[in-house]
């Protein structure tokens, strides 16, 4: 009898130790499920939150460019964010603006940064609002490519083959003509000939081509880097953007395309992308460039 008492008794202990680990096994489950639960809601309260900052900064860019600020002088510099990313972008309404292309001073030699651009324009009674580099270069720091400044034309159309971001066909040209009108184009549509050009300036790739992306772009791809281009609104007004984090072709190509409702836009540079726009705390007066754009105001008559 004592010993049918044993077995009883290990058969309960094993009863309650089989009850235990299911109840442990239970717990755990439960916990499991309920942390994925919270990384769901963490989910989704972050998309909720990219959402909004991409309606909040939607409806602001979208009503600086219709309504500017009364007796505003563009340019207009704002921060967004996109794609969980955060891009400076300048609006330039080339019809009210002073813009040029610069690339060296009066004695032939580059001007290489912003800081010397910013002194060559002070003097002559000129203060630069807004400048970006604006194009790439060769190794003595002439443009790569086709460069007009103020109707002069210091280089000519490059349609060749090549190695390189500026080959990567269809490359392009942004111009604006002596009546301040801007457009972006490839390389293969534009024609001087035809045009009566104040400013140009050739690079590549093309980014956006008649509302489509570079066919060569690839979303999810690890080629990072950060990146500035240009291109027109449907208003008329040309918006500069350039990345502060790191970003690929076909990001910085969205950006133009869906949230700038660009239908062309032109890859300028990368790596040594700068930005000159006090107005949103970019000082960046340093670098090594060549072709660079500015906007800029007299100081003697304050316009």
């Amino acid at each position: 009898m004592n010993r049918n008492l044993g077995y009883f008794l290990i058969l309960i202990l094993i009863i309650n130790i089989l009850g235990a680990v299911w109840l442990l096994n239970s717990v755990q489950r439960s916990r499991q499920a309920y942390e994925q639960q919270i990384q769901a809601q963490e989910a989704s309260i972050l998309e909720l939150q990219a959402n909004y900052h991409n309606l909040e900064d939607s409806v602001a860019f979208k009503d600086s460019v219709i309504s500017p600020a009364e007796n505003s002088f563009f340019p207009f510099t704002q921060t967004i964010w996109f794609k969980n990313k955060l891009f400076d972008v300048c609006i330039v309404d080339t019809k009210t603006c002073n813009i040029e292309l610069f690339l060296q001073d009066e004695n032939g030699a580059p001007l290489l940064s912003f800081d010397r651009l910013a002194d060559f324009l002070a003097s002559r009674q000129k203060e630069m609002l807004f400048a970006m580099n604006a194009g790439m270069y060769q190794p003595d720091y002439q443009a790569q490519g086709l460069f007009i400044s103020k109707g002069k034309r210091l280089q000519p159309l490059d349609l060749s083959n090549g190695q390189g971001n500026f080959y990567l066909k269809p490359n392009g040209v942004f111009a604006v003509s002596q009546d301040k009108t801007a457009k972006v184009v490839s390389s293969e549509a534009y024609s001087e000939a035809t045009e009566n050009v104040w400013l140009a300036t050739q690079s590549g790739p093309m980014l956006v081509i008649n509302g489509s992306i570079h066919p060569a772009f690839r979303e999810g791809s690890s080629n990072l880097n950060i990146r500035n281009g240009v291109g027109v609104l449907s208003s008329g007004e040309v918006v500069f953007a350039i990345s502060r984090q790191e970003v690929n072709f076909f990001d910085f190509a969205s950006l133009f395309r869906d949230r700038l409702g660009c239908d062309n836009a032109l890859y300028l540079d990368g790596v040594i992308s700068r930005m000159y726009a006090p107005a949103i705390g970019r000082n960046e007066l340093g670098g090594q460039l060549g072709p660079m754009i500015a906007v800029f105001k007299s100081k003697a008559l304050n316009q």
